[in-house]
């Protein structure tokens, strides 16, 4: 297996959690093929609808396509190889390719015979679909691999440099007698062993009530000795198995499977499967049985998490969900827009589509300056890409939403109602930023009496220097505008001339590079006095301020008047 490592191929795995009378317990981890894949990806979004005090966390699809996105180009081939004469194993198959294509890639469905090697990287012989594949996402069980054609050049998923989910090397833990020689491998797994009942040889110790066999590499449930689950005949048929062929089967001791009772007094016992890509949380797959055992008769369920407790009125705490304290990027975010209270039930926010942009592997930045909430919307898109969303947003929330002369209400609203969703997302401290700015900033009037003027702009001042993001690895920038504004030149100028390359992104284009056109009194001394002498500045720190209404012409006799007297 010299093609294995652990930064060039995609480790997916399900370890099965059980309640019982003594708390939570591993049962096993499936780590070659778990199935469950889009069960834990929509199957929670789609319910969640009915059930709206709850939200559902993580979604393994978009786990895979970010791991594949950090080890293979954007529009690669990825070829999904499954048992093509199962009809379920499709589905599951074409589930993940549709939500990969959806992102960019290009997915080819595929038995396992369908690839050969050349230099140890992948190649597709289908005929009308040849040539070399980016990635591999296996769903093909490895122990069935040599009951194919001896003209099949299977042998060489084992030993292939093709980013590959699962690496054939993930099936030592696939097999359930591991446990037997952890102490012999020094594998400390602190949290596994606690969790795993006790696991032993066939034919060792005490065989009683309390100890179940399973076999090493069986799959939903299959071959479980649990006794009220089986007839007679099929309960013996597995001891007889389990002690003629004792290297293909452990002994596990049974724990006492806790089940949760339904609304109308029935009871079901419950198997949560909690994935996991590169060692990550990345979904959760609910299944329930009237009998102890989850196999096949086993029922799909959505799991949910209680939304969390974080009162909307709550400025500083929606503020802080937008700009960590531990956030590299948070001394850059502006906090004018947070400073007015909005009462706002949390929603899961519309997020469209980015396929324009790199997955956010620390190298690029990104300025989102679109109209109004598009702005944030694209932001959070961004966010699931693997970006941290900096909201530079300058110009205060108006007294009413008709006198404002930008009118930043739907910012304020998606600001608020987004905030515990970009939460859920849990990025990295050091996740490169996308910083948000309102295309509309100064398309409002000019200074109208009685209205609220709160255009504002952006100064070098405002975002980070182009030292500082050569210092934390940004070499190019992506510009997502239809227009590059003034006060945008003078920051992308200053980046272009210390070598940072800028991309423009416009509506329905393909990322194009940038000369940035010199702007005037760039770098001048006068250029953010002649700017703001125009505009009204706010105490809380940003635009904004009531501008005076003009006297009508008796006030001004009157005052005349009154100072000629």
């Amino acid at each position: 297996m010299d093609g294995d490592s652990p930064e060039g191929h995609i480790r997916l795995m399900r370890f099965d959690f059980h309640p019982t009378k003594a708390g939570w317990a591993v049962s096993e981890v499936n780590s070659d093929v778990p199935g469950g894949l889009a069960e834990a990806s929509v199957l929670p979004e789609i319910a969640q609808r009915y059930f709206p005090k709850y939200e559902p966390r993580g979604h393994v699809a978009r786990s895979l396509l970010e791991a594949f996105r950090k080890r293979t180009a954007p529009g690669e081939r990825i070829a999904f190889v499954h048992a093509t004469s199962y009809a379920d194993d499709r589905q599951v198959m074409q589930f993940v390719g549709d939500y990969f294509e959806q992102k960019g890639y290009r997915s080819l469905y595929a038995a396992p015979d369908h690839l050969v090697w050349r230099e140890r990287q992948a190649v597709s012989v289908i005929q009308g679909a040849e040539g070399p594949v980016g990635g591999i996402l296996r769903f093909y069980p490895l122990e069935w691999l040599p009951n194919l054609s001896r003209r099949a050049d299977w042998g060489g998923y084992y030993n292939t440099k093709t980013p590959s989910c699962n690496h054939p090397i993930a099936v030592f833990a696939q097999s359930k007698r591991l446990p037997l020689i952890w102490d012999e491998l020094g594998l400390k797994l602190p949290a596994w062993r606690a969790l795993l009942p006790e696991t032993r040889n066939p034919g060792t110790g005490n065989t009683g009530e309390d100890w179940i066999y399973k076999p090493a590499l069986g799959r939903v449930g299959e071959g479980i000795s649990i006794r009220e689950a089986l007839t007679p005949k099929e309960y013996r048929e597995i001891q007889k198995n389990a002690l003629r062929h004792p290297r293909d089967w452990i002994m596990q001791k049974r724990f006492e499977s806790e089940p949760v009772a339904g609304e109308e007094g029935e009871s079901f016992h419950l198997c949560v499967g909690v994935f996991t890509v590169d060692g990550k949380a990345a979904g959760f797959y609910g299944r329930i049985s009237p009998y102890p055992r989850i196999d096949a008769r086993a029922k799909d369920i959505p799991c949910w998490w209680r939304r969390r407790s974080i009162p909307m009125s709550d400025n500083y705490s929606i503020y802080r969900l937008w700009a960590p304290d531990d956030a590299l990027w948070t001394q850059w975010a502006k906090p004018v827009l947070f400073s007015r209270d909005l009462c706002l039930a949390p929603e899961k926010p519309q997020v469209p589509g980015v396929k324009w942009a790199p997955y956010g592997d620390g190298r690029t930045a990104v300025f989102v300056d679109l109209p109004g909430r598009r702005g944030v919307e694209e932001g959070l898109a961004l966010a699931k890409t693997g970006y941290r969303p900096v909201p530079l947003y300058n110009g205060v929330y108006g007294a009413g939403k008709w006198t404002m002369a930008v009118d930043v209400t739907a910012v304020a609203e998606i600001l608020y109602q987004s905030a515990e969703y970009l939460g859920s997302l849990n990025l990295r401290p050091d996740a490169p930023p996308a910083f948000l700015l309102d295309a509309a900033r100064m398309k409002g009037p000019v200074r109208q009496p009685g209205g609220y003027d709160n255009r504002w702009c952006v100064f070098p001042q405002d975002v980070p220097s182009a030292g500082f993001l050569t210092d934390h690895g940004i070499s190019c920038i992506y510009v997502r505008a239809n227009e590059i504004q003034n006060d945008l030149a003078h920051i992308l100028l200053r980046y272009q001339q210390k070598g940072i390359r800028i991309y423009q992104v416009r509506d329905n284009s393909r990322p194009r590079e940038l000369t940035v056109v010199r702007p005037s009194l760039f770098k001048s001394f006068l250029y953010r006095f002649c700017t703001t002498v125009g505009l009204t500045r706010n105490a809380a720190g940003g635009f904004g301020g009531m501008v005076p209404e003009l006297p009508s012409p008796q006030e001004a006799g009157i005052m005349e008047s009154a100072e000629m007297n």
